[in-house]
C-alpha cells in the first residue's frame, strides 16, 4: 500500500514540475531570447532525470543536486538580474549517499512558485543543502508579499511531508516558517 501511494505522490508531482519548467521556456520562446536553445537542452536533461532517475528508488546526492541546480539556472533565466537575488550554497562530504529522487525540488519549486513569481519588486531565494555525517539539511528560504495570506500548503508540500512519512519514519523534520516578509522550509533527514 505504501509503495502504491508513493508511485502515486510521485505521479503528481512530475506533471507539476514539467508544467512551470515548460512554461520558463515558452516564455524565453514568447521573447525570441538566444538562451531559448540551450535552455531547450537544460529542459531535455531535467526530463531525462524527472523519467529515468526519478523511477529508482534512490539517486546520489550529488545528482538530486545537480538537479536542483539545473532547474534554478532555468527559474533564473526568467527574471531579470536586478529583481532576482539567488543563492545556492552546498556542502557534502559524502556526494555518493542516496536519497529519494525529488524529494527536494518540490521545496525549491515552491519557492519560486509562491515566492518570487508574486512578488512585485527585489525578489530572492537562498538555498543551503549540506550532509555531514548522513544527517541531510536543507533550508530553502524566499521573500514574500506581506499581502500574500494563503495559509494552506501546496500539494508539492503535501506530496513531500508524506513521501517523508513513508519514506523516513521518525528520521526527518520538516518545519515551515513565515513572517510578512519571508517563507522559509527546513528539513533535516538522518540518512
Amino acid at each position: 500500500k505504501s509503495e502504491a501511494e508513493l508511485r502515486a505522490l510521485k505521479g503528481q508531482i512530475h506533471p507539476h514540475f514539467l508544467f512551470n519548467t515548460i512554461n520558463n521556456l515558452y516564455a524565453l520562446a514568447r521573447m525570441k531570447s538566444e538562451k531559448t536553445a540551450p535552455v531547450a537542452l537544460q529542459l531535455a536533461n531535467l526530463l531525462r532525470y524527472v523519467l529515468y532517475e526519478s523511477a529508482k528508488p534512490e539517486v546520489p546526492l550529488a545528482q538530486e543536486v545537480k538537479n536542483l541546480q539545473d532547474y534554478v539556472a532555468l527559474e533564473k533565466l526568467r527574471f531579470d538580474k536586478d529583481r532576482l537575488d539567488v543563492k545556492m550554497e552546498t556542502s557534502i562530504d559524502d556526494p555518493a549517499r542516496t536519497i529519494t529522487p525529488l524529494l527536494l525540488l518540490p521545496l525549491v519549486e515552491n519557492a519560486f512558485k509562491h515566492g518570487v513569481s508574486e512578488k512585485r519588486d527585489e525578489a530572492w531565494v537562498h538555498i543551503s543543502i549540506s550532509l555531514k555525517n548522513n544527517v541531510l539539511e536543507a533550508t530553502i528560504d524566499n521573500s514574500r508579499e506581506t499581502e500574500h495570506t494563503a495559509n494552506s500548503l501546496g500539494i508539492g508540500l503535501q506530496n513531500v511531508r508524506r513521501q517523508l512519512e513513508l519514506l523516513y519514519p521518525n528520521r526527518h523534520e520538516l518545519r515551515l516558517s513565515k513572517d510578512d516578509n519571508t517563507f522559509g522550509v527546513y528539513l533535516k533527514i538522518m540518512l
